[in-house]
């Protein structure tokens, strides 16, 4: 088509010499010659992008571990509290900005699927529909996060610009985003996850590339780590069992979390098996906490 649109230079160091994987053309992957970074050069239209969207599950159910991760999680904040904000940019349905709210903090969502906004506004959540980009704040924020967002942005680094203009001074960005060097990458190829998936997924971060993007807009690391390994998602494509359905995959999941965060034994095989995933850098999933200089 005449009017489709491409990116000419990578969106992480704006390098201009960029490449197409040989065979991954079906997703228009790319590769930086400077970063290495990987992306999907070709812009997908607003109508595109409705068809993977749509399929979002709004069901407003949410594992009583995941709960726990986020009380977790929001401990961590705490040293950064000072103003008591903070900001989910695809905050989906607001489960995590819910327990934000519970534990006092003054919240705010970004959604880009109006279901969502609202599905946040009967959890009492404030949310704005659209991006974060044309997102006016009328404060600055302790902490923003961007939790499995930044892999579906075809100009990753103006959000993250954007995010460390409404930061105030020392104030923290969390993110997560599949590693493109996973180990279950590795083992099972390309189709781990459904990790090559234009137009849902257009940017391919390692723990390199996204501490590059960052540092280079201004931010200064705390830590950065890989963890997790989907060890069913895996046993089923080496089996090629690739009938068994997403949701017996994620009851699955669930069952092994429970079993794993009520034994002692298990929390420290587990957290043993991530300290390797994150020495080693071939965690399934990258989590970054940097703070505004």
């Amino acid at each position: 088509m005449s009017d489709e649109l491409y990116l000419k230079s990578c969106p992480v160091c704006d390098c201009n010499k960029v490449a197409p994987v040989r065979g991954y053309e079906e997703v228009y992957l790319h590769r930086c010659e400077r970063c290495g970074f990987h992306f999907s050069n070709r812009i997908a239209t607003p109508e595109e992008l409705k068809i993977p969207y749509a399929k979002y599950s709004r069901s407003d159910w949410i594992s009583p571990i995941t709960l726990l991760r986020y009380q977790e999680l929001l401990g961590y904040f705490e040293k950064y509290r000072r103003i008591n904000t903070i900001l989910d940019v695809g905050c989906g349905n607001g489960h995590f900005l819910k327990v934000a709210l519970e534990r006092g903090w003054k919240v705010y969502g970004i959604e880009y699927d109006e279901k969502a906004v609202q599905m946040c506004k009967n959890k009492d959540v404030p949310c704005h529909l659209g991006s974060i980009l044309d997102f006016e704040a009328e404060t600055q924020y302790d902490v923003i996060t961007f939790f499995e967002v930044i892999e579906h942005l075809f100009y990753p680094k103006e959000h993250i610009q954007k995010a460390y203009r409404l930061l105030r001074h020392k104030g923290a960005i969390y993110i997560t985003t599949p590693n493109l060097h996973s180990l279950s990458g590795y083992i099972v190829g390309k189709e781990i996850h459904d990790f090559f998936c234009y137009p849902e997924h257009v940017c391919y971060f390692t723990p390199y590339t996204l501490h590059r993007m960052l540092t280079e807009v201004g931010f200064h690391k705390v830590y950065m780590k890989t963890t997790g390994i989907d060890i069913f998602y895996i046993r089923n494509r080496l089996a090629k069992n690739k009938g068994l359905d997403s949701q017996s995959i994620r009851k699955e999941r669930e069952n092994f979390r429970h079993i794993i965060s009520h034994n002692q034994l298990g929390k420290l095989a587990y957290r043993g098996i991530n300290w390797i995933l994150t020495i080693t850098r071939l965690g399934d999933t990258i989590k970054a906490l940097y703070v505004k200089k």
